[in-house]
């Protein structure tokens, strides 16, 4: 059996390459679904690590608990983006996914620029996201999807 098909016009289609492009968007799509799943997991244990520790505020546990709503809220949407709108190649969600990685995992170092406190476990996992979102969206930019650019 030939790994070509005849388009409208005549000319083969490669389905061996159709199909290897198809899986790594798959694949670049998944590495984005399991990082931001892991963030929305993560965030309610990271709150536990650091609510009620012996020298925080009652304002300071406030912040613990809220910002870990809004990280598991933001993850979970980069999650439902991944799977609906950047699997479809929407061009917007491309745009959302980028801003949402740099903010969400990029920050994390700007955070620590800014207070020197963070801790080495966040630069190396928060960092290991970073790279690892960046360079699945890199792969969606070469294996386009559709015609929603």
């Amino acid at each position: 059996m030939s790994n070509f098909l005849s388009r409208n016009d005549g000319s083969p289609v490669d389905l061996a390459h159709q199909n290897a492009r198809s899986r790594l968007r798959n694949f670049s799509i998944g590495a984005l679904v399991v990082v931001h799943g892991l963030g929305m997991f993560g965030a309610p244990f990271a709150a536990a690590l650091h609510f009620g520790q012996p020298e925080a505020t009652a304002h300071q546990n406030f912040h613990v608990i809220w910002e870990a709503f809004k990280y598991f809220a933001a993850s979970s949407a980069c999650v439902s983006i991944a799977l609906g709108p950047l699997r479809r190649g929407d061009r917007w969600a491309w745009w959302t996914m980028l801003v949402a990685c740099l903010a969400l995992f990029g920050g994390v170092f700007v955070a620590h620029a800014l207070s020197r406190g963070g801790p080495a476990i966040d630069h190396w996992s928060y960092g290991s996201f970073l790279v690892i979102s960046l360079a699945a969206l890199a792969l969606l930019t070469r294996t386009p999807a559709g015609t929603h650019h």
